[in-house]
């Protein structure tokens, strides 16, 4: 799973919605079926995130990318 795209494109705006550092100010997001805003400790419950440096950053979101495909591909 790659996330890419050039400077300023959201990569770590839409990295920080969704480990829940940073609130959407419009539309919505979710991770597993949870909402980050409404929901935001059952999201943390389900991602492993570590507050260390960018790659870490970029591994975690890899893992949240994969848990979240087989979420959908095991509810199926």
């Amino acid at each position: 799973v790659g996330f890419l795209g050039p400077n300023g494109a959201g990569k770590t705006t839409t990295l920080k919605m969704l480990t829940t550092l940073l609130y959407p100010t419009s539309g919505s997001a979710s991770v597993l079926g949870y909402d980050v805003v409404k929901q935001e400790s059952k999201v943390r419950e389900h991602i492993g995130f570590i507050f260390d440096n960018m790659h870490s950053s970029i591994h975690c979101f890899k893992f949240i990318l994969t848990r979240c495909l087989f979420g959908v591909l095991l509810s199926n």
